[in-house]
C-alpha cells in the first residue's frame, strides 16, 4: 500500500515548507565541511563561507549531506535552492532522502502494530494498524520533503519497542534499555523535542515497575 501511494505522490519543489533550512546547513557541510546556520539564517564571512552555527540539530543536515555525497542530482538541485535562496526554478530531485524515508514509514506502520499487539494483544495490533494505514497519505506528505518528521518518528517508536523489550525480558535487560537511550539520543539529535518522549518513557517505565 505505501509504495503504490509513494509511487503516485507528487514530488514537491525542494523549496516547499522548512527544507531550505536544513537544504542550506546540508550544503554547507558537504562544501565546506562545517555546521553552519544555513543560507536562511547566516551570511558568508569574508573567506566565503558561513561561520559554524548549530541552530538546528545536526543529525538530519548531515544525513542529507550523505545523500547529497551519494547523489548528485540532488547534490545540484539541493545548491540550487541556496544559491536563489530558495525562490528560484530549481530541479526537485532527491531519490535517495525520499525513498529512505518512504522505506522509514513501513518501519514505522510496522512498529506501531508491533506495539500495540504487545501491549494489548493482535486485535489491538491489527485495529492501531488500521488507524496507521488510514494516515498513511499524510505520512507520505512528510516522506516527499526533506524534513524531519519521518525520522524523528521512527526513531522515537525504535525507543519505545526497545523500552517494551527492557521491561519485559527476564532480567529487565540493560541492553535493550541502552538501545533504547541511543535512539532516544538519536532522536534529539534529529530534532531537540525528541527529549520529550523520554519523560513519557519514563513515566511508563516506572508504572510497570
Amino acid at each position: 500500500i505505501v509504495g503504490l501511494l509513494f509511487a503516485r505522490m507528487p514530488v514537491p519543489p525542494l523549496s516547499l515548507y522548512d527544507q531550505p533550512f536544513y537544504l542550506g546547513i546540508a550544503q554547507d557541510l558537504v562544501h565546506t565541511g562545517r555546521f553552519t546556520d544555513g543560507f536562511m539564517f547566516a551570511s558568508p564571512g569574508d573567506d566565503g563561507r558561513r561561520p559554524p552555527g548549530m541552530r538546528f540539530a545536526p543529525l538530519y543536515p548531515a544525513l542529507l549531506a550523505a545523500a547529497a555525497r551519494l547523489e548528485p542530482g540532488f547534490d545540484r538541485d539541493s545548491a540550487c535552492v541556496v544559491t536563489t535562496d530558495g525562490h528560484g526554478p530549481c530541479g526537485t530531485e532527491a531519490t535517495l532522502p525520499r525513498t529512505a524515508q518512504a522505506l522509514a514509514l513501513v518501519a514505522i506502520l510496522w512498529l506501531v502494530w508491533w506495539i500495540a499487539a504487545s501491549v494489548a494483544g493482535g486485535g489491538a495490533g491489527m485495529a492501531a494498524l488500521g488507524l496507521a494505514l488510514c494516515t498513511a497519505p499524510v505520512l507520505l506528505r512528510s516522506v516527499m520533503v526533506t524534513m524531519t518528521e519521518i525520522a524523528v518518528l521512527l526513531a522515537d517508536l525504535l525507543a519505545i519497542a526497545c523500552a517494551l523489550r527492557a521491561l519485559w525480558s527476564p532480567e529487565r535487560s540493560t541492553r535493550w534499555a541502552a538501545t533504547c537511550g541511543a535512539m532516544l539520543g538519536i532522536a534529539t539529535l534529529l530534532r531537540p523535542s525528541g527529549l520529550e518522549l523520554a519523560l513519557a518513557i519514563v513515566a511508563g517505565g516506572l508504572g510497570w515497575l
